[in-house]
């Protein structure tokens, strides 16, 4: 079974929150469509299993015929099967030029809260719309994180086939997550791409890997 409730979000970033005390972490964003209703966007950036860095890539001056579906209003859209992205089928990027990333290290622009730190302020900065590709959530009580009324959002950013064990269930085609970054003034894309390393990059017409992660990555990824 794919992932629940897959679909994009279109939105404006308006700031961002992240607690490292949390066991699974997650970078939040607070976004806001034109209709004013709130949307938290809520991006992996550990692994609970290992290895637990993820493997991330940004694209600026982003291309794709893919971007040419993107939705022109503001909001979420359910997508179909077959109506979203996939990594692999839709060649989006070279697998081998992710890099893995830890969530936190010591220093300067090393890791992966430092780089989606500055692509989501760059774009709250810039007046950016976020086109985000993911698991819709909403709940009738507050958010967690934001604390607005009836919690709305998207996760699941980020590859979403190729899974093992307990992530199996997940596994789908044309279901990733993502995330693009449209800039008016430019008319430009900034990509963002994340996956696991745990998940194997050669998936059958479901998703399920048909090589495992060691057996089939080596070929693809540094």
């Amino acid at each position: 079974m794919p992932v629940d409730h897959y679909g994009v979000l279109k939105c404006r970033p308006v700031r961002t929150y992240f607690n490292r005390k949390e066991e699974s972490p997650h970078f939040e964003v607070l976004c806001i469509a034109d209709n004013e209703l709130n949307y938290r966007v809520s991006i992996n950036v550990q692994s609970i299993d290992h290895p637990s860095a993820l493997l991330y890539l940004d694209v600026k001056n982003f291309f794709h015929p893919v971007i040419h579906s993107f939705p022109k209003e503001s909001g979420y859209f359910p997508l179909e099967r077959n109506q979203g992205i996939d990594y692999i089928r839709h060649s989006l990027f070279k697998a081998s030029h992710m890099s893995i990333l830890p969530h936190h290290a010591a220093g300067a622009d090393n890791d992966l809260l430092e780089f989606l730190d500055f692509h989501i302020k760059d774009a709250v900065k810039k007046k950016a719309f976020l086109y985000v590709f993911g698991s819709k959530f909403s709940s009738s009580e507050k958010d967690r994180v934001f604390h607005f009324k009836e919690a709305k959002g998207i996760h699941n950013i980020h590859m979403n086939q190729g899974n093992i064990r307990k992530y199996r269930a997940d596994n789908g085609v044309y279901q990733d997550g993502a995330i693009f970054i449209y800039y008016p003034e430019s008319s430009s894309y900034t990509a963002i791409f994340l996956a696991f390393q745990s998940q194997s990059w050669c998936t059958d017409d479901n998703g399920h890997p048909k090589k495992t992660a060691a057996e089939c990555n080596h070929r693809t990824m540094h």
